[in-house]
């Protein structure tokens, strides 16, 4: 014993260690007390519920601005009226075209 000894610890003899034994079962409390705290829904209705509240597949963003309705460099005052008329021509053409395609 003297052999694994180190003068850098102090060492002291202890009793030995024992497992710990098991305590019987008691049977004198009930399987329940917990009254009160059962689960609202069941795992699968949770589920279900925050599958639905957030989409799996992507859903498409409708966006009311377009870069055809982007303002164009302001051009000259003389000019601004028949330019106004010129873009209301043609987005009413555009919407003609678009109402045509949605129609079929």
């Amino acid at each position: 014993h003297d052999s694994l000894s180190s003068s850098s610890f102090v060492y002291q003899e202890k009793g030995q260690f024992k497992s710990p034994l098991k305590t019987p079962v008691q049977a004198l409390t009930p399987a329940r007390t917990d009254r009160g705290n059962e689960l609202v829904h069941s795992v699968s209705f949770y589920r279900r519920m925050q599958a639905s509240g957030t989409p799996s597949t992507p859903m498409r963003v409708v966006r009311h601005a377009s870069p055809e309705r982007e303002i164009p460099p302001t051009p000259e005052p003389v000019t601004a009226v028949t330019t106004v008329r010129q873009r209301i021509k043609e987005l009413q053409n555009e919407i003609s075209k678009q109402q045509t395609v949605i129609s079929q």
